[in-house]
């Protein structure tokens, strides 16, 4: 039993929802502080939610509703949009969702710009200090290898020769013991020091060409970036074009109706005007027909 009534006296917590009003405060509140440039700009959107509405909503809560939010209006203007030849006023809301969708489309033109930059800039500076390894232990590795007078041509082909691959990280660099000692007590002779320098400046070459073409990669790939942005942008200047020969086409037709309209209340006009003047000479004309019949019987 006192379990029971300790339940029954413990409230219950309410699922806070939001109304319209809670919509319009938090569509007026983000569109006038654009949190997409700060994201502390969402602490003082909830206090300020919180001051108007009287709701404790979270930051994660206010960001999916405005999420959802911006969905509905964009579905009910593409909605609007199939249907040809109707026009809706645009409502307070409606410019609302607008202006938040264009912080948007800013906020995702800005990181994506930054991507590509931040990520050529480390894939340099990893290739830049694997590069630095390499060059440290072919300079640091001046190897001595006992060769025999008959085996010269096995030592052209010991000889380590470092090759640049894109792969480099994944395949471990394998040095070469620093003495190779053969089966023959012949005299010992010291390689040419030539080929580590020529491996040296080999691995150097490969380095930079290797940044050269991943900067030209990443420099096409910009390129083709800013045509998509420009053809987006040319089409968006042709929809304003359409929008702005319709509303002429619109003000034309207008001003042709008003015109008509000018020229019926005229015709108008003018029809009473002659039917006054016919219903006058009537008049008179009854007038002096009265006073002709009244002097002849007099």
């Amino acid at each position: 039993m006192t379990a029971v009534s300790n339940s029954i006296d413990m409230p219950i917590k309410r699922r806070l929802r939001f109304s319209e009003q809670d919509d319009m405060a938090l569509l007026q509140e983000v569109a006038s502080r654009n949190p997409f440039q700060n994201s502390e700009e969402w602490e003082i959107i909830q206090q300020s939610n919180l001051t108007l509405t009287e709701k404790k909503f979270n930051v994660k809560t206010l960001k999916d509703h405005l999420d959802l939010l911006i969905k509905n209006w964009l579905k009910k203007t593409k909605l609007l949009q199939t249907k040809s030849g109707i026009e809706e006023p645009y409502s307070e809301k409606d410019q609302l969702c607008q202006n938040i969708h264009d912080y948007m489309l800013n906020f995702r033109k800005i990181t994506s710009s930054k991507k590509p930059a931040d990520a050529g800039k480390a894939e340099r500076e990893k290739w830049t200090v694997v590069l630095r390894a390499l060059t440290q232990k072919c300079s640091d590795s001046k190897k001595k290898i006992l060769l025999s007078p008959a085996s010269n041509k096995d030592a052209t082909e010991n000889v380590m020769e470092i090759t640049f691959d894109e792969n480099i990280e994944n395949n471990p660099i394998v040095i070469p013991a620093e003495e190779i000692e053969s089966n023959s007590k012949a005299p010992s002779r010291v390689l040419n020091p030539c080929r580590s320098r020529k491996r040296k400046l080999n691995v150097q070459r490969q380095g930079l060409l290797y940044l050269e073409q991943y900067d030209k990669t990443q420099f096409e790939l910009q390129q083709k970036c800013q045509i998509l942005e420009e053809r987006k942008l040319a089409l968006e200047e042709k929809k304003l074009g359409f929008e702005e020969i319709k509303f002429q086409d619109e003000q034309v037709q207008r001003s042709r109706m008003l015109d008509l309209l000018e020229k019926r209340m005229d015709m108008e006009k003018a029809e009473r005007e002659g039917l006054m003047k016919t219903i006058d000479q009537q008049n008179k004309i009854i007038n002096s027909i009265l006073l002709n019949v009244q002097n002849f019987r007099t």
